[in-house]
């Protein structure tokens, strides 16, 4: 079932601009995990701004879907910690470890 006022947290004026949106942010989210495991830093922020993306979209939603809202917008946060705290180059990463 679908809310009465959808037309508010669509993107445009048609479902299928908001389909198409949130195509191409689901592509990008599929291909970044695949980046970052190669260890490509064009993969991590790629994938830190798209994950902002659908995360910041998920606030439009807050009205209609509170409980969802609140968890994509936590596992969107802490997806994105985790690429920013602990991405970065492989050596970079060894030698932190190796400090410690």
């Amino acid at each position: 079932m679908l809310p009465g006022n959808l037309e508010a947290v669509i993107f445009g004026h048609s479902p299928q601009t908001y389909g198409w949106v949130y195509v191409v942010v689901a592509a990008v989210l599929i291909v970044c995990p695949f980046l970052v495991l190669s260890g490509s830093q064009m993969g991590r922020w790629a994938g830190i701004m798209s994950d902002a993306i659908g995360f910041i979209s998920a606030i439009w939603w807050m009205p209609f879907y509170p409980i969802w809202s609140l968890t994509y917008i936590v596992i969107g946060f802490l997806v994105i910690y985790a690429l920013a705290a602990h991405g970065g180059n492989a050596e970079a990463v060894l030698q932190r470890l190796v400090l410690r």
